[in-house]
């Protein structure tokens, strides 16, 4: 990939985290319940492929928050260590499960078709 592409990509992934912190911007629980439902439901839509490599990325930014490289400070250090426990959890049961390396992720979990 090039670095206009990159460029773009990255401009992409701004908007999009724009749109989403937008919608989120309320203390309404029940509407972030309605988006994940709407969003599940418009994503069932789509090539089953694409719908594995959404849950990817989505088990990627759990991974990226709970990284070193994501910063916190006290209004988002639960939603670090929750990612972390995560993370945590689901290489403990897949270790008992599958034997998988030290050094497994979750989005590694998902299979490439």
């Amino acid at each position: 990939m090039n670095e206009t592409q990159q460029d773009q990509l990255n401009d992409q992934a701004i908007k999009l985290a724009g749109q989403i912190t937008d919608y989120v911007n309320s203390f309404d629980r029940d509407k972030n319940r309605d988006f994940a439902k709407a969003f599940c439901k418009a994503l069932s839509t789509e090539h089953r492929t694409l719908q594995q490599s959404t849950m990817r990325m989505i088990m990627e930014l759990i991974e990226y928050m709970a990284s070193d490289e994501y910063r916190t400070d006290g209004r988002n250090d639960e939603s670090k260590r929750l990612a972390q426990d995560l993370i945590k959890y689901f290489i403990e049961a897949k270790k008992k499960e599958f034997n998988m390396p030290e050094n497994f992720m979750p989005s590694q979990y998902l299979s490439f078709i």
